[in-house]
């Protein structure tokens, strides 16, 4: 290892670090001093996306993932992550193209469920259920899994389907707007049995 690479894996240490005490900027401003001086770290630049995302700065993180997958295409948690910054924007059908890519190379829980959500976005609900059906085979207590695919039964009409889904979701994360979705469907369900 040169002293550039060494530079660079002390950087992505020290943005590790930064990153659990939520220090995005300096983070990011760390790793890119990094990649000036080695701009071939496909690490680096991961984390740098990733600095930028939680500071909500989704363009500038789509082109560091980017560039990281220039260094590295065969790394399933940069497409995926390439897909959630694309959801962000707003540009559904390029997400769908980097989200299915890290499927075909490792498909997790996580990725489904931004598949599901991109397909929940368009308003296709058949597919989005399929997609959520398939994370919570891979994760039955992933929380988000479990929100979508009540929201998502919630959408259909299957009123009664949506309540345990929300309720183990609520288990995990407090939200009135879910608590609301929760009391919704089982007023419905309520008056649909009679």
């Amino acid at each position: 290892m040169d002293s550039e690479e060494a530079d660079t894996k002390k950087a992505v240490r020290e943005a590790v670090t930064l990153f659990q005490s939520s220090k995005f900027q300096e983070a990011s401003e760390i790793l890119e001093r990094a990649l000036k001086v080695d701009p071939d770290d496909a690490e680096a630049w991961s984390l740098h996306s990733q600095a930028l995302a939680s500071m909500k700065n989704y363009k500038g993180a789509a082109d560091s993932v980017d560039r990281s997958l220039s260094l590295n295409g065969d790394n399933a948690l940069n497409w995926q992550l390439k897909g959630t910054y694309l959801l962000r924007l707003g540009h559904i059908y390029d997400a769908i193209k980097a989200i299915d890519v890290s499927l075909r190379i490792q498909p997790t829980a996580l990725t489904y469920v931004l598949r599901g959500q991109a397909e929940y976005n368009q308003g296709k609900l058949d597919k989005a259920e399929m997609y959520f059906q398939l994370a919570l085979t891979d994760d039955a207590e992933n929380p988000l899994a479990n929100q979508m695919m009540g929201l998502t039964l919630f959408g259909k009409k299957k009123f009664a389907d949506a309540v345990p889904y929300l309720d183990k979701a609520l288990s995990y994360v407090k939200s009135e707007h879910l608590e609301m979705v929760l009391d919704e469907s089982r007023r419905k369900a309520e008056e649909i049995m009679g």
